[in-house]
């Protein structure tokens, strides 16, 4: 339940701050004993000197025009899960070519079946 809330709040952000001919990817791959997870997108981007508040409860873009709205908790959720998972999150941006978050957690996964079957069901 807490991945999935990572990934929904992670690709809410990324459709906010999107224009419509944005693309939105997400990636999810091994890499070593974690698998990694990747939301990334081709909107506005955030400023460099902004990415140390992103993750701070309450902490919105300064200084950017805009119609969104929203409280400034997701991406301080999006932490605290991943930390509660044990995992670390990593985030990079640029303006005007948008923003990628990647989260790396340890899960242990059977060889013989699918990593991600939980959110293969959800899909359906």
């Amino acid at each position: 339940m807490k991945l999935t809330q990572i990934v929904v709040n992670l690709l809410n952000n990324a459709i906010k701050f999107a224009d419509r001919s944005t693309t939105i990817s997400v990636i999810i791959d091994k890499e070593g004993d974690r698998v990694r997870f990747s939301v990334k997108d081709q909107g506005k981007g955030i400023a460099k000197d902004q990415l140390k508040y992103i993750f701070e409860p309450f902490a919105t873009e300064r200084n950017i025009s805009s119609n969104t709205e929203g409280v400034g908790l997701g991406l301080y959720i999006v932490e605290q899960l991943v930390h509660q998972l044990q995992g670390e999150i990593r985030v990079s941006s640029e303006i005007g070519e948008g923003s990628c978050f990647i989260f790396y957690l340890n899960i242990a996964a059977p060889s013989e079946e699918p990593v991600f079957t939980e959110l293969t069901r959800m899909q359906k």
